[in-house]
């Protein structure tokens, strides 16, 4: 028996196979099994989608079928519209979340301006988390691997009556670095670890057959250094030639025969390097706050999802990835938006079917971007 995959692409329940988008839907069975953590992780399921990061835990670029904007700056709305529980994110600095407690993950592809609005010129990525439910159940998974790697998440459902529900779930993701740095003082750290954790409490009222209220508070914090990058040199001081590191003249990447204009050579292991910079964190913050309301009036279906989010992100990046003191960035972003959404949708058999909608967004953004350039020259 083929299993019927239900999906809200046209913002209404359908089945897939229904309707006339094109439409990738990961489930919660594959979620799991394929050990998905972050957004970023999405890639490797969904053909036509990639997601990559210059940072731990924010800022992603996302394309979809080659349709995205190459510019990390938490100031610029991409292309593909993130949304979350049917709420629209609307800066970068939230978007790289964790994957927990998923019901599936729907990707939209191609342009969805008629049902979404707007910065979804090459699609969307729409996330549906798991909902109360009307019966005690949970469920509590561990993973530990290398590196000291530990991961928890898990979730109860909590039943007070038939009409009111509430689910209570978190994860928790830690790991210690994987490249080991080393400082012109002599001394040597870790870098590139993981150190997540997110709580999420969600309410969920039904007091007659057409009418369901859905409450949800979510509050995440990553606290981990800022990726560590490996320094790709393009002079060969041996010959006096320069070039890419993938050309003869350097001998390929990981070869450790070209240098930077200061004569650092990177390490040959991927894994180990120098950098000046021993304290490199990027901390960032998210709360969440999502109100659904679902009412049944008979030919129509009224939704009303009100939503708020507050993001603050921390961050010193070492740029020039050397032991020379060449570029240094500070960030201090903040980010906070309300958003307001009203469908009615037509609930009748036939050829035609109508959607009413309205939308509001505010966002406010506030951030400051910092570069200290030759620091050991500065007086």
């Amino acid at each position: 028996v083929l299993q019927t995959v239900e999906v809200t692409a046209e913002r209404r329940e359908a089945s897939q196979q229904d309707v006339p988008v094109t439409v990738t839907s990961v489930d919660a069975r594959m979620l799991t099994e394929g050990d998905y953590r972050t957004s970023e992780d999405l890639a490797q399921q969904v053909p036509g989608l990639q997601i990559k990061s210059s940072f731990s835990a924010s800022n992603p670029t996302i394309f979809i079928r080659g349709v995205g904007i190459n510019d990390f700056n938490p100031a610029n709305s991409g292309a593909i519209g993130v949304m979350i529980d049917d709420m629209f994110y609307n800066s970068t600095t939230g978007q790289l979340f964790q994957l927990f407690d998923l019901n599936r993950i729907e990707v939209l592809k191609g342009p969805q301006g008629t049902l979404y609005g707007r910065n979804t010129t090459g699609g969307v990525l729409s996330v549906h988390t798991k909902r109360p439910a009307f019966e005690q159940g949970g469920y509590v998974n561990a993973t530990v691997g290398r590196f000291n790697q530990l991961d928890f998440e898990g979730a109860v459902n909590l039943p007070v009556s038939d009409k009111l529900a509430f689910r209570i779930s978190g994860v928790s993701n830690t790991r210690d670095g994987t490249r080991d740095i080393s400082f012109p003082d002599g001394t040597s750290t870790k870098k590139n670890d993981v150190n997540f954790q997110a709580g999420r409490l969600q309410m969920l009222l039904e007091p007659t057959s057409n009418l369901s209220i859905l409450g949800k508070l979510e509050y995440g914090k990553s606290s981990a250094t800022s990726r560590s990058y490996e320094s790709q040199g393009l002079i060969n001081f041996a010959t006096g030639e320069y070039g890419l590191t993938d050309y003869d003249v350097c001998g390929g990447r990981g070869a450790a025969i070209c240098a930077d204009a200061f004569g650092y050579t990177d390490d040959a292991a991927p894994y180990s390097g120098a950098e000046n910079l021993k304290h490199t964190p990027e901390d960032v913050e998210a709360f969440t706050a999502n109100l659904q309301v679902e009412w049944d009036l008979g030919n129509w279906a009224l939704t009303s999802v009100t939503g708020y989010l507050d993001t603050d992100r921390e961050a010193i990046l070492e740029v020039d990835a050397s032991p020379n003191r060449l570029v240094e960035e500070y960030i201090k972003v903040g980010s906070e938006q309300f958003s307001q959404e009203f469908r009615l949708a037509s609930e009748w058999d036939g050829p035609m079917s109508l959607i009413l909608g309205a939308f509001y967004l505010q966002d406010e953004l506030n951030g400051q971007d910092s570069f200290e350039l030759l620091a050991d020259a500065n007086p």
